[in-house]
């Protein structure tokens, strides 16, 4: 659980990194780190084992998607799923298909709203976004949220 801790007006809360000098104490030379959510707090617990499993089920198929040249990337940094150092990493790769299999690496361990953050992320691509939820309903009869992959 995040631990909430108020700074001059501002609830911070621990899972982003900020670089904050307390002015005028004791500690002003003391460079503090706080890790915070602008608007989200998706790395709160893990992705539903549902979720994963379908992930899992079609790396491949989204792989060879080359899902990450388009708005993919932009709309789950801006929705806090993924961080610039996420999306840094990720552009770094040499290949598409190595981009999109990075992204489904990181993926799962972005908290429980990443999967629909995702799916949402998919405007330019109808058709895999069509295939992630029907995926995710079979799922959902044979594997129950929160249960074991």
């Amino acid at each position: 659980m995040a631990t909430i801790l108020p700074v001059q007006g501002f609830c911070l809360q621990q899972k982003w990194c900020l670089r904050y000098r307390f002015p005028d104490t004791l500690w002003s030379p003391v460079a503090v780190f706080f890790f915070f959510s602008l608007r989200y707090v998706f790395a709160d617990g893990e992705m539903e084992a549902r979720d994963k499993q379908v992930l899992r089920s079609l790396r491949l198929e989204l792989g060879a998607e080359v899902l990450v040249e388009g708005l993919v990337l932009q709309y789950l940094y801006q929705e806090g799923v993924l961080t610039e150092s996420h999306v840094q990493e990720i552009k770094a790769q040499a290949t598409g298909l190595r981009k999109t299999m990075l992204l489904l690496d990181i993926l799962p361990t972005r908290g429980p709203k990443a999967f629909d953050a995702f799916l949402d992320s998919l405007q330019e691509f109808p058709w895999v976004r069509e295939k992630l939820e029907k995926a995710r309903e079979e799922a959902m009869v044979e594997l129950p949220a929160g249960g074991k992959p």
